[in-house]
């Protein structure tokens, strides 16, 4: 089974014509890391403002809600240890060969709201306007040409809370969990000071790591594996630092795009001023190639996926 697998990388290494939108993904981008989004706190009025925004974007790319309205509402204990409520926004397309097979493919939206000293804004460009608007992006370009698999574009709040939306979506899933062959999460893509583009979870899907070299051959920016390892000290292993980690406990074969924390990160300063607008657009549309290639062997990595 796993030669077959690295025969199946090498036979699919063609490229994939990108369609990311570069105006798309930066409107996104500012719009969600502007300061009318007041740092997009869950359950605050700034989230609200940016829900609404994601709702539309869902709309107008034809997603098929898998909740009504879009919209996945749980409760949690937030940041300041009060209930909170939360939505998570989740919509699909429809495969064409393998409806049952799924690809789900998240993003959480929610930030930090404001500094409870200075009242400054925590605008959370790259922590994750970046990678919500490059989920928008992709969901629109695989909305123009529909997969062979079913792709669920899941934008989870919580996120800043311990992962309390992907955790409350897998818990309450509206899709057979044994029926995903792959989680792919972005967060973080916007800017990278070390100039990589980091891919992480071949190291517990080992099946995976033929198909990223094939993918990292194909698209025009620095992409390596890694971060995903129990050994790495403390904050180097990214098992649990973002929403796939509720996917990795639930035994959901898993790929993670993002870079390493900057002097930015769970900053004031992190806005879109100090994006990379060349770097983000070249990650989204490395995310959009490994969507096609990993969709075009989706029942092959199911098949792994139950096998090992």
């Amino acid at each position: 089974m796993q030669r077959r697998t690295v025969h199946g990388a090498a036979r699919r290494e063609e490229r994939v014509e990108p369609r990311i939108n570069a105006r798309l993904l930066e409107k996104h981008l500012r719009t969600l890391a502007g300061d009318d989004m007041e740092g997009r706190e869950s359950e605050t009025r700034g989230i609200d403002h940016a829900r609404a925004y994601l709702r539309a974007c869902f709309s107008d790319i034809g997603l098929e809600p898998m909740f009504p309205g879009y919209s996945q509402p749980f409760v949690f204990d937030g940041l300041d240890g009060r209930t909170t409520q939360g939505f998570n926004l989740v919509g699909s397309i429809r495969g064409l060969a393998a409806p049952e097979c799924y690809l789900t493919v998240s993003a959480h939206y929610d930030h930090l709201g404001r500094n409870a000293d200075s009242g400054r804004i925590f605008n959370g460009a790259d922590d994750n306007a970046s990678g919500v608007a490059a989920v928008l992006e992709a969901a629109r370009a695989v909305a123009a040409d529909p997969p062979q698999c079913t792709m669920v574009f899941c934008l989870f709040d919580g996120e800043e809370a311990n992962l309390k939306g992907s955790r409350a979506f897998v818990e309450r899933a509206p899709l057979a969990l044994d029926n995903i062959a792959l989680e792919v999460n972005v967060d973080m893509i916007g800017r990278a000071d070390e100039g990589l583009l980091w891919a992480a979870g071949a190291h517990h899907s080992p099946w995976l790591e033929p198909h990223l070299q094939a993918i990292a051959a194909a698209v025009d920016i620095p992409l390596v594996l890694g971060h995903d390892r129990f050994s790495l000290r403390r904050g180097h292993n990214w098992t649990h630092e973002s929403d796939h980690g509720s996917f990795h406990d639930a035994g959901v074969p898993w790929l993670h795009f993002g870079v390493s924390n900057h002097d930015d990160t769970h900053q004031t300063t992190d806005e879109s001023s100090r994006i990379d607008g060349e770097f983000l657009m070249k990650a989204a549309e490395c995310v959009y190639v490994a969507l096609r290639h990993f969709d075009n062997i989706g029942e092959e990595l199911l098949e792994l996926r139950r096998g090992r």
